[in-house]
């Protein structure tokens, strides 16, 4: 770990040699600048598809067909759910055994110049393996939420999960213990695992036979 402590370290020892800019601002300016275009993009994206699925609830009885259909609704979730669960554990099953691989498609492997930088790819994928399936599952969970017109639950589930369970992990792990940004990612894995397992919970309450 001290290796990859070592080059996750990098930039702060460098900006640590200048007395112009401290060393927290520097490194967070940068990323300030790409995350924020991406953050209102995703935004966008996400605000006419909610638009779009209201309109057409509005304009098409055809598009409303089954509403009242209880059990279908339930089905239909549950068969999503685990359809989710399966296709996504294929895709992380092949993060987490070929890690190595898969970063060699991006860094040459034969530079030593690399071999730091593929370590820690390599260790970030497994933990990525993880995310592929709680994300996955908690996508298509709040997707099924939202055909049961439960749209303020997942917004306090995704809040508590993400700052409330998964954040204080991601400073305990990657600061606290040292670990960096391997414990920032296992913070974010965790975090969607909370939300996931909250959301499936919400769906097989709002989902339930309540004759």
């Amino acid at each position: 770990m001290s290796e990859l402590a070592d080059l996750e370290l990098a930039p702060a020892k460098r900006f640590a040699g200048r007395s112009d800019a401290p060393v927290w601002a520097a490194e967070a300016r940068e990323p300030m600048k790409l995350a924020l275009p991406l953050a209102i993009t995703q935004l966008a994206q996400m605000a006419i598809l909610t638009a779009d699925v209201l309109m057409l609830g509005r304009l098409s009885k055809e598009a409303l067909a089954g509403a009242d259909d209880a059990v279908g609704v339930r089905v239909a979730g549950y068969t999503a759910l685990a359809m989710s669960a399966v296709f996504m554990s294929v895709s992380a099953a092949v993060l987490a055994m070929f890690p190595h691989d898969i970063s060699g498609l991006y860094l040459s492997p034969a530079a030593p110049a690399n071999a730091e930088a593929l370590a820690l790819a390599s260790l970030l994928l497994k933990v990525a393996a993880a995310f592929q399936i709680f994300d996955g599952v908690r996508v298509t969970a709040a997707l099924s939420l939202r055909g049961l017109k439960g749209t303020r639950m997942p917004v306090r589930i995704a809040g508590a999960s993400y700052w409330l369970a998964g954040f204080p992990v991601c400073i305990g792990l990657g600061v606290g213990l040292g670990l960096r940004g391997f414990g920032v990612w296992i913070g974010l894995a965790f975090a969607l695992m909370v939300a996931a397992i909250c959301m499936c919970s919400r769906f097989a309450y709002l989902s339930r036979d309540r004759k």
